[in-house]
């Protein structure tokens, strides 16, 4: 079908399949929650190592302030799910009518109202901020044209086969790289139709089927955005907090890695996408859970206390075996993860 330029890579998934798009969205909800499990545990063992304390409560506000004396400014992101999802317009123009919208409300508070100077003040940090992404999207594009055009990237497909040596795992890596440079600077719509088109077909080769290939892809180039050397996500939030790029980047990079092995776990065990019996569903739920924290820990070096460096490979290891289909290496991962866990817990009741 023709792929519209306002459509989510949700809804070119589904049309590409030939799948309801409620489909696509009941078989996302398993890996959506690994991902903010891992950046949840990642941030939160990296808090706890540092020892970083919340506000107190005395300086805090409460929800139901906030939401009095700012929740009329969450209207226009509801404005732009609406045009985006239920009309389907292009996103520039759902873009447009969130800013219309946040015009409008901001002037039912008198201390949120936009007036002209700070409408101006807003076009031009929006111009300057733009500025320090541009470069970074040309330069990507350019890359990416001229393996289109040259027909390099119809090649990758072949490529990814033969360089794989019959090796499933080697096939995934090589599809996680092709998406991630492709991904570089594009819009995830477009990063993912191309890899779409080049690494899905060679991954059903292998025997993965056809919607775990795709949500395999589909991940990565979500995560491309937040993939060095070009992370324009990371580039964006670095603009809008004047930090720097190439710090916010690579700190992005890290506090995500731990959701890079849920695209394996759907590649491995396509019960996560809702495939398969319940029972299927739930035990390789939680094999992926607790591979997801097992892996953030063993990044941060924390998970009741300190992690020594063997525990962080070993839990390392934990989670990667996890990952691997059979029963007999997922008992193996739970017993280490137990064995290191009642470790820490009795160090921490000496201490």
């Amino acid at each position: 079908g023709i792929v519209k330029s306002g459509e989510f890579k949700s809804f070119l998934m589904a049309d590409i399949l030939g799948k309801p798009y409620s489909d696509i969205v009941v078989a996302a909800i398993i890996p959506a929650f690994l991902y903010y499990l891992a950046a949840y545990c990642m941030i939160d063992f990296m808090a706890a190592k540092h020892e970083f304390k919340g506000a107190p409560e005395e300086g805090s506000t409460s929800l139901m302030n906030v939401m009095r004396s700012r929740g009329h400014l969450l209207v226009p992101l509801f404005v732009l799910i609406y045009f985006l999802v239920v009309i389907q317009v292009s996103p520039t123009r759902s873009v447009l009518y969130a800013m219309v919208a946040l015009i409008l409300v901001s002037w039912f508070r008198i201390d949120t109202r936009i007036n002209l100077a700070k409408f101006l003040t807003a076009l031009y940090r929006g111009a300057e901020g733009a500025l320090n992404i541009v470069p970074t999207c040309a330069t990507a594009g350019i890359v990416v044209g001229i393996l289109m055009l040259t027909g390099t990237a119809v090649k990758v497909g072949s490529i990814v086969i033969a360089y794989s040596f019959g090796s499933t795992l080697l096939a995934l890596i090589l599809a996680m790289l092709i998406t991630l440079v492709l991904g570089m600077g594009v819009p995830t719509v477009a990063a993912y139709a191309i890899a779409a088109t080049i690494a899905v077909p060679a991954l059903i080769e292998f025997g993965i089927p056809e919607l775990p290939a795709h949500f395999f892809v589909f991940y990565f180039a979500v995560l491309s955005h937040v993939t060095p050397p070009i992370a324009l996500a990371a580039y964006t939030a670095a603009t809008i907090a004047n930090a720097s790029m190439t710090t916010t980047s690579f700190f992005a990079f890290r506090y995500c890695l731990a959701g890079f092995i849920a695209p394996y776990l759907i590649a491995y065990a396509p019960s996560i996408l809702l495939i398969g019996t319940w029972a299927e569903v739930f035990i390789n739920t939680c094999s992926a859970s607790i591979g997801v924290i097992a892996l953030a820990a063993a990044i941060q070096g924390w998970l009741f206390g300190q992690i020594s460096w063997w525990a962080r490979l070993i839990l390392g290891l934990a989670a990667l075996s996890l990952v691997a289909p059979g029963f007999l290496i997922d008992l193996f991962g739970y017993a280490i993860v137990a064995i290191l866990i009642a470790g820490q817990l009795l160090q921490k009741n000496r201490a």
